[in-house]
């Protein structure tokens, strides 16, 4: 018995497998334009794996089913809920039947264009409602055969030519050159189901008055053809019964417009042509004229000042999980509309702004939510209608599948201004989420801002998919995300965080052209290098899942008080992310970049610490950008009296209740104004300097107790201190400022330093 029951069970398997496999389906039925007549029911298009799906009018509260072949006697799927029944929510499950008997249909409520999906392997059939109910639409796709495409004359290999919103079917396809216009048999023409063999009842002939219409006149068997080898686009239109046959020029490289060997077709776009460019940057450096222009992700497009660019129907700014293409027109250019694309990942929510001066709400229904934040009452506000604001920012929570959202509409050209506001006593007092209004980078150093700060807040998600806020002010930039330090070049469709400034009811962000670029890499998030020369410490603290950071500057231009080089700490609110900050010199501040004016004249620094859980943490020098050798930058744990020189790269680590104080922890500044002679090389293990308060400082890194002496002599051989190291740092207070000499001995070794107390 057990050598029989195996391979039944195999079987079975094999069975349950293939039971619902189909290589075709029609739709049938009198709900859709060929009734029951099986001579003229539509072919619905394969989508693979068993998945079938057709677009195409449908009358109200009219019945239809689905077959395996062009008779009734074949298979067909029916309404599986056992009755001739309305399609529910959109959706409902399929049963599959032969014969007369358990004749289940489906019905609609509305008439309308829909594209109905059948999955034979989940035995689903979803109807969805078009947007496009302008003419009825019969035919999911039209198939493309003939020796100048790939799949020559065979009814197998055929190409399909789908159709799209705008109710054109189109496709993009490589076309073979006809020599004699035809007469070589190089041509092409189209059928509506391949399956129906060459009964021409079921093809489209090219017209007999040109090339540009359709005909179901077979006379002469009619065809197309091209005179140039090469990729086209092909769109037919069965309601006006035209047909465009479109060269497809793409530009690959860096490079001028002009550069003839950088288009596939060795030759600049004409006017009925579309241009795609492929990657790098295509400058426009002669008038350009193209049906349409594409820009894929990453590539850039410019028009120089004083060309022009004319784009006849549109432009298209195409975005992927690489990146997002670019347009920058420094000329004349006339675009009379635009669809610029923005590729959003599911499971998150995504800081936009629409870079077109009238996208409908409606390009981007296919998020659970739009909002935008309402400043004078401190609240969200849900976007359910009308247009998006140029210039405004706006959050869009996606929970479902990566998808691309497109805007349509008007590129954004000019000056814009966004207004702003500051309501004393609300939350988030004076701060308005504002975007790039433009198709390319906008640099916000060089925006005009009238009582508005300089410091930009974007909120993004780290590596370990946390909300974080990052921040950037004047050429520094936080790395919270984990992916690289932020900067001002703010992407297109990025929305950002700014603040009107205190004491201020309202405020104003100018952008204009000269403010626009495209990136110096292919990402669309806010980074890009930067060179500073000024002196940026990068601290960090981490809980070894997310991290924060705070950064000091030393800027001759800002003061030791707020002022516009300082950016404000914008807190995450979140207990599993610590988060640390200082505060200006002289102000209470709260800071994620605190810009001082001098090394020098700042000794010490508190650095906040808050976390919302009891855990360990860490603390390091996570960039030290531009300091002097003899400057060390020491943390001091005023709690444990320890002390950690992060210039050599170490980490503090520690641990930590729920708290928010500033008194735990200070960042040391020990700067070495010294001279040393050359037979007297400072020792490593020690750093000597002047600390202000009249004091000297030695770091002692190596601690060996009572083995290490130093004292300090002034400047006419005066001894003023004299005693024995026992600890990591010990400081030495003298009478007045003046030049004093200190020696170190330790272990048969003595060192001499000189120092300047000022």
């Amino acid at each position: 018995m057990k050598n029989i029951k195996f391979p039944i069970l195999l079987l079975m398997l094999f069975m349950t497998t293939i039971i619902h496999a189909a290589d075709k389906l029609y739709i049938v039925g009198d709900a859709v334009f060929c009734g029951w007549d099986t001579n003229l029911v539509p072919l619905m298009y394969n989508n693979g794996n068993n998945v079938f799906t057709y677009t195409g009018w449908f009358d109200a509260d009219k019945e239809f089913k689905f077959q395996t072949e062009t008779n009734f006697e074949s298979t067909s799927y029916r309404n599986a809920a056992g009755y001739t029944g309305y399609i529910s929510n959109g959706s409902g499950t399929l049963v599959e039947k032969q014969g007369d008997t358990d004749d289940w249909k489906f019905k609609l409520t509305e008439s309308g264009n829909y594209r109905i999906t059948c999955d034979l392997n989940a035995l689903t059939i979803v109807a969805q409602k078009l947007d496009y109910q302008a003419t009825h639409v019969k035919y999911s796709a039209l198939y493309l055969i003939g020796n100048s495409v790939p799949g020559g004359w065979n009814l197998n290999a055929t190409t399909p030519v789908l159709w799209q919103d705008d109710n054109n079917y189109s496709v993009q396809v490589n076309l073979n050159a006809s020599t004699n216009s035809g007469v070589d048999d190089v041509t092409f023409k189209f059928t509506t189901d391949p399956n129906r063999g060459w009964d021409t009842n079921y093809f489209y002939f090219r017209d007999i008055s040109g090339a540009e219409k359709v005909s179901t006149d077979a006379t002469d068997d009619r065809k197309w053809w091209v005179s140039e080898t090469g990729k086209y686009v092909v769109n037919i239109n069965l309601d006006d019964m035209s047909i465009h046959i479109r060269k497809y020029n793409v530009y690959s490289g860096t490079g001028n417009w002009s550069n003839t060997s950088n288009w596939t077709f060795g030759s600049v776009p004409a006017s009925p042509d579309i241009a795609e460019v492929n990657s790098g940057e295509l400058t426009v450096d002669q008038a350009a004229n193209a049906y349409q222009v594409k820009i894929l992700p990453g590539a850039k497009l410019t028009v120089s000042t004083g060309q022009s660019f004319t784009v006849s129907d549109s432009l298209l700014i195409e975005s992927d999980d690489t990146g997002t293409g670019t347009f920058l027109d420094n000329g004349t250019s006339t675009i009379p509309s635009a669809k610029v694309q923005q590729y959003l990942t599911s499971g998150r929510s995504w800081y936009i702004a629409p870079p077109v001066s009238n996208a409908a709400y409606t390009n981007i229904t296919d998020v659970d939510s739009v909002v935008f934040y309402d400043e004078p009452n401190a609240k969200w506000q849900k976007i359910s209608s009308g247009n998006l604001t140029p210039g405004q920012g706006y959050i869009a929570v996606n929970s479902r599948v990566n998808a691309i959202r497109s805007f349509k509409g008007t590129l954004n050209n000019g000056e814009q201004t966004i207004n702003l506001t500051r309501t004393a006593g609300k939350a988030k007092e004076g701060f308005n989420l504002i975007g790039n209004p433009y198709p390319s980078y906008v640099n916000w150093e060089s925006t005009i801002k009238t009582n508005v700060g300089s410091t930009i807040w974007y909120r993004t998600k780290n590596t370990s998919g946390t909300y974080v806020f990052d921040t950037f002010n004047s050429g520094t930039g936080t790395d919270n995300n984990g992916s690289g330090a932020v900067t001002g070049l703010i992407p297109p469709m990025q929305a950002v965080w700014v603040r009107v400034a205190e004491g201020q009811t309202s405020g104003s962000v100018v952008f204009n052209n000269t403010m626009r670029s495209h990136a110096t890499s292919s990402t669309t998030l806010l980074k890009a290098p930067k060179l500073v020369t000024n002196k940026i410490l990068r601290l960090q603290v981490s809980n070894a899942v997310n991290s924060d950071e705070a950064i000091v500057v030393f800027n001759p231009e800002s003061s030791d008080g707020f002022d516009r080089y300082d950016a404000e700490k914008m807190t995450n609110n979140n207990v599993a992310i610590p988060e640390i900050y200082t505060n200006p010199v002289t102000g209470s501040n709260n800071l994620v970049i605190n810009s001082l004016e001098n090394v020098n004249s700042v000794s010490e620094l508190p650095l906040g610490f808050k976390t919302g859980e009891t855990n360990n943490f860490t603390i390091k020098a996570k960039g030290l950008n531009y300091f002097d050798e003899n400057t060390h930058i020491i943390l001091k744990d005023n709690l444990l009296n320890a002390e950690t020189d992060l210039t050599k790269g170490d980490a503090y680590s520690f641990a930590s209740d729920a708290v928010n104080t500033s008194d735990r922890f200070t960042i040391l500044f020990k700067v070495s104004s010294i001279t040393t002679e050359e037979n007297n090389p400072v020792d490593k293990d020690y750093l000597i300097y002047a600390n202000g308060n009249l004091q000297i400082g030695i770091y002692n890194k190596t601690v060996v107790g009572g083995q290490t002496k130093v004292s300090v002599l002034n400047a006419v051989g005066q001894k003023i201190s004299d005693r024995i190291l026992d600890s990591t740092s010990t400081y030495i207070t003298v009478p007045e400022t003046g030049i004093y000499m200190v020696t170190v001995c330790s272990k048969g070794k003595t060192t001499v330093q000189k120092i300047i107390v000022k």
